[in-house]
């Protein structure tokens, strides 16, 4: 890519490791891990047929540049209602940035004071954060994962034809229009740091980081192998520490330092409570994260409802920010 300079020592340590395996030591001892009472099949139910009740709240994104603020995807099917709303923390002041728009997964807010948007069309968008000036920035095959650069200049995301294999990596300079294929192979969940370290996982279960660059280098940080509660539904990083929070499904909510590969479990989930959609406040001090809560209702069968939830950075004094 040809606007990427300033080669860090992320680099260097990124090459001197490139081909290996790294052991992951894997620590299960959480002081704010709840309980979580597993669902039991109820006979007579389709289980694979999962309902939802009318409003969603999903996919939480911190403002980068205020630690109060965020945004979130709202649904109601009752109302025909899908919007990107803005809300504050400490004054419960909410406002809706764009309506009739439906994301297919979390929004990236950039220092900028922009928004990246993925909708139902796999195409990109951004629109400015006070909801102004709504442009398409990627469409045509499948643009998914969208990020910000460190500059705010360029978007780093996946590009497929049909969402599926292969599939590509791009950075493309906002103001020229020019794009640049990175990497070739396969990308997930892919999320980029303050310091341009790109993260994604492997077919959803192991973790692989690489600096930013014209030729993606990428060292394998966990090996937990294609275990089902192991499948990662959730990404991101820490504003300014070398450290990963994801969402192992059913498993739990993890943290990662890729310098010494420690993985840290700081939530129980089961398939009645799991989370995703993880957001770290640009103090570090909080994480938000999309709860979803699964149950059986009478006359529809297995239910899932997400809310957003907010939580100390080790996973303690968990609540719910009601939005209602």
């Amino acid at each position: 890519m040809k606007h990427l300079k300033n080669i860090s020592l992320a680099i260097v340590i990124m090459i001197s490791i490139i081909g290996c395996k790294r052991e992951t030591t894997y620590i299960d001892d959480c002081d704010c891990c709840l309980p979580c009472k597993e669902l039991e099949h109820q006979d007579g139910l389709v289980s694979d047929v999962i309902y939802h009740s009318p409003e969603q709240y999903k996919f939480p994104c911190f403002n980068p540049n205020i630690e109060n603020e965020f945004i979130y995807y709202y649904t109601n099917t009752t109302q025909n209602q899908a919007q990107l709303i803005k809300y504050n923390i400490a004054t419960h002041e909410k406002k809706v940035l764009i309506n009739d728009f439906h994301l297919i997964g979390p929004p990236k807010w950039g220092k900028n004071n922009w928004i990246l948007l993925n909708n139902s069309f796999q195409e990109i968008w951004k629109i400015k954060n006070n909801g102004d000036s709504l442009s398409i920035v990627a469409t045509g095959g499948c643009n998914i994962f969208p990020n910000w650069d460190s500059t705010c200049k360029n978007i780093v995301y996946v590009y497929s034809t049909n969402c599926g294999i292969p599939s590509y990596i791009i950075s493309k300079d906002l103001k020229s229009g020019n794009s640049d294929t990175i990497y070739c192979g396969n990308g997930r969940l892919l999320t980029l740091s303050a310091n341009d370290m790109l993260a994604k996982t492997e077919v959803y279960y192991d973790l692989y980081i690489s600096s930013l660059s014209d030729q993606l280098l990428w060292s394998q940080i966990t090996d937990v192998g294609k275990v089902a509660e192991k499948f990662i539904v959730a990404l991101c990083w820490h504003p300014f520490k070398e450290t990963l929070f994801y969402s192992r499904g059913y498993d739990g909510v993890y943290k990662i330092n890729f310098n010494d590969s420690l993985e840290i479990k700081i939530k129980n989930a089961c398939n009645s409570r799991f989370y995703m959609g993880i957001s770290v406040s640009p103090d570090g001090e909080n994480f938000l994260v999309e709860r979803v809560k699964a149950y059986y209702k009478n006359g529809y069968g297995l239910t899932e409802d997400s809310e957003i939830y907010i939580m100390d950075i080790d996973g303690c004094n968990e609540r719910k920010i009601v939005l209602e």
